[in-house]
């Protein structure tokens, strides 16, 4: 082989490497924009799961307190109840009360 054929080949080898590392360069750079765009996913993801948590913890929250009046009621209306037919004398405030509006 001569100097020529050698220096030929020698560039064919180089321009072959460098098209190889092009090419990877490329891969490389698609594979990191594709995993930024899913980290961006993940992320909006986990602000909706997140918000969607806060949601729930904020209904359930609501949820005890309607619990704990619908008991304050029926404990009223249970007392009520007891105390229907019942005649207790009035205080002295409900009594003046009563004999203004009623008794005239």
């Amino acid at each position: 082989m001569t100097r020529v054929g050698v220096t030929a080949a020698a560039c064919v080898l180089v321009l072959a490497f460098t098209g190889v590392i092009y090419k990877i360069g490329r891969e490389h750079a698609r594979t990191a924009a594709e995993l930024a765009q899913e980290l961006r996913t993940r992320l909006e993801m986990q602000h909706a799961l997140d918000q969607a948590q806060e949601a729930v913890a904020v209904h359930r929250a609501h949820l005890r307190r309607a619990a704990d009046e619908r008991r304050e009621i029926q404990t009223i209306l249970n007392d009520l109840q007891q105390m229907e037919g019942r005649n207790a004398p009035l205080s002295t405030v409900l009594r003046a009360t009563v004999e203004r509006l009623y008794v005239k």
